[in-house]
């Protein structure tokens, strides 16, 4: 996974060209919440199907392998899923 700043993940968007995996991370969480926002504005976008919303998750109470059975897990309504995770280096 190549390292993004906050101008090459704003880039993409407007390109509409997203990926399946982003790690922002940083001091700055007025940041973070407005590319995470950002974001999820764009998945809506191009999801034609129903949208359930986003899924959190704090990485000092999953286990990596919780995590990647609910990101491989369908949705019940379709769609692209969305799912964040906070303080994913306490994994």
């Amino acid at each position: 996974m190549p390292k993004l700043d906050a101008k090459l993940i704003l880039k993409q968007i407007s390109d509409g060209k997203l990926s399946p995996v982003y790690w922002i991370y940083g001091p700055e969480t007025f940041k973070i919440r407005e590319l995470t926002d950002r974001l999820r504005k764009a998945v809506d976008t191009q999801s034609t199907a129903f949208q359930a919303g986003s899924t959190t998750f704090i990485g000092s109470s999953i286990s990596a392998a919780y995590l990647v059975d609910e990101a491989q897990s369908m949705s019940l309504g379709g769609g692209t899923r969305f799912i964040i995770v906070r303080d994913a280096d306490q994994m």
